[in-house]
C-alpha cells in the first residue's frame, strides 16, 4: 500500500501510477518496480510478503 508520494509502477508487461492509498498485489516470481515522480516526495510503501 502507497503510504506517501507518487509515481510509476510496473508488474511484469503492466505500468500504472501509484499514489497514497493505492494497494498493490504482485503474483509470486513476476518482476515489479517502483520509481517516484521527478516533483514528487519519496514513494513511501508499505510491503508484506505472504506464503500460502
Amino acid at each position: 500500500m502507497v503510504l506517501e508520494g507518487h509515481g510509476k509502477a510496473k508488474f511484469g508487461n503492466e505500468k500504472f501510477d501509484v499514489y497514497p492509498g493505492l494497494a498493490m498485489i504482485a503474483p509470486a516470481g513476476t518482476p515489479h518496480s517502483i520509481k517516484k515522480d521527478e516533483d514528487s516526495c519519496d514513494v513511501k510503501v508499505f510491503w508484506f510478503h505472504s506464503a500460502v
